[in-house]
């Protein structure tokens, strides 16, 4: 549960628990017994998990001796692009709670699961990092620019813009999740498509969807967009299901 957030600067604070505590981690070690042993002030490690089944936000926490205490509370979108996006942040224990005091010692009707509330602290990223990828983004934007314009008037060098934004925006993406965090540049499946099918190019159109289908796009497309290429998934099948205008 978020308490507090302060904002200095380019610095943002918040102070929040860690979740999962309960559970043990794959080596068989205990979470709780992790948790006894730290003292407030300690030091913690936050390391992003975007392939994480459970939570593409998830962010684990780690003790200095790199153990694995728990994750911050899921859903936090906003550390996730964080981190995602090249910036940096640690956590600092505030307290260890629970654990039912010596009664609960003695007692394990009255002993309670140890908790932890940590307070994260946030940096801005690396400026001269991230620059050449929003320079590299803009570039592929103004090669979907001219694509664009020279839809009506010539096709298929609007056909070849796109194919080279697509080969460029994966590229980009290929440099590394920060690279692909900084792309604003939207792949083109919608227009490539499109004119693939005006085309009667049936097959490549579908590949391109498909193509699409099998990326793992961070950026993603508009909602407009992505109901245009559902539709038009459907009708390229229904198509090529008839034999129909294959290239």
């Amino acid at each position: 549960m978020e308490i507090r957030v302060t904002l200095t600067g380019a610095t943002q604070t918040y102070k929040t628990t860690v979740a999962g505590v309960t559970f043990a981690n794959a080596d068989g070690t205990n979470r709780q017994d992790l948790l006894q042993a730290l003292s407030t002030g300690a030091q913690l490690r936050l390391v992003r998990e975007p392939t994480n089944p459970h939570d593409r936000y998830a962010v684990a926490v780690y003790n200095a001796n790199g153990q694995r205490l728990g994750y911050v509370p899921a859903g936090d979108a906003k550390l996730a692009s964080h981190l995602d996006s090249g910036g940096s942040a640690a956590a600092t224990v505030v307290a260890v709670v629970g654990g039912g005091g010596l009664l609960g010692k003695l007692f394990s009707a009255l002993r309670r699961p140890y908790g932890c509330v940590v307070e994260i602290t946030k940096t801005g990223p690396d400026w001269s990092r991230v620059q050449p990828y929003m320079d590299r983004s803009a570039e592929i934007e103004r090669t979907l620019q001219d694509a664009h314009a020279s839809e009506d008037s010539d096709r298929p060098a609007a056909i070849a813009a796109y194919r080279k934004a697509v080969a460029d925006i994966v590229a980009l993406d290929s440099i590394g999740s920060i690279a692909a965090a900084w792309r604003r540049a939207r792949y083109p499946v919608n227009r490539l498509s499109m004119l693939l099918e005006h085309n009667r190019d049936y097959r490549a159109a579908l590949e391109v969807i498909e193509a699409y289908e099998r990326y793992r796009d961070v950026y993603g497309i508009g909602a407009a967009d992505g109901k245009a290429v559902a539709l038009r998934k459907a009708r390229l099948q229904s198509k090529l299901s008839g034999g129909a205008g294959e290239a």
